[in-house]
């Protein structure tokens, strides 16, 4: 059973990003909003350890269909991917 709250999950996912994916931002100025790419500045490598990360931090195997813009597009859009998989 996946004990994690959504805000749970958020905060890791935050910092993965700035700890694994090496965002140089403060984790607390990180929103669910801010989009991966657009406001984040995400590149193609990031995207592929924010992915290895969630997959190693959440126990989980996110397939390679749910692997693309749609749903890696915001850190809330990862957030909900990671609760769904768990449902």
């Amino acid at each position: 059973m996946f004990s994690l709250s959504a805000d749970e999950v958020e905060s890791r996912i935050k910092r993965i990003l700035v700890e694994d994916a090496y965002l140089d931002l403060p984790v607390d100025s990180i929103r669910a909003s801010d989009g991966l790419a657009v406001d984040l500045g995400l590149d193609s490598l990031g995207f592929t350890e924010l992915r290895v990360q969630c997959e190693r931090q959440f126990a989980t195997k996110i397939p390679d269909e749910q692997f693309n813009s749609v749903r890696f597009h915001s850190v809330g859009s990862v957030r909900d991917l990671i609760l769904e998989l768990h449902r």
